[in-house]
């Protein structure tokens, strides 16, 4: 008897597994990391002022497996993107914890606006995570 029992306890675990693996409700949330790191120049450009540089690597969260190989198949693009806006940004915006929490606001709705325009609704980006920030003054 109770080897029949561990038998459906083994059975119902292994059910479990495999509903996770093709992402069932148990499934982990995927996250696309946009590697390698961005580097990159930012701030004023007049002649006086001495170059600024920044390293950010990027993760996306996304809510299905399908989502983050769209999100995937749209990367350059995403990369475009965020490197123009971290280019654009001046030094209080990269350097304060209240302006990298902007610039990590204002990307996450110029993602999720660049990918309304490629394929619409269905495929959106549920957060940025910035999971390095390194600034050189």
């Amino acid at each position: 008897m109770v080897m029949k029992a561990v038998g459906w306890i083994f059975l119902f675990w292994m059910s479990m597994a495999v509903s996770a693996e093709e992402g069932g409700s148990g499934s982990a949330v995927p996250y696309v990391d946009l590697a390698p790191s961005f580097v990159t120049n930012f701030g004023g450009s007049s002649a006086g002022d001495t170059p600024h540089y920044v390293k950010v690597d990027v993760s996306l969260r996304v809510a299905s497996n399908d989502i983050a190989d769209e999100v995937k198949y749209h990367a350059p693009a995403l990369r475009n993107y965020l490197l123009l806006l971290f280019t654009a940004q001046n030094q209080q915006t990269m350097t304060t914890p209240q302006g990298q929490e902007f610039l990590r606001q204002q990307a996450l709705k110029g993602i999720n606006a660049l990918l309304l325009r490629e394929d619409g609704p269905k495929v959106q980006v549920q957060n940025v995570f910035f999971t390095s920030f390194v600034v050189q003054q």
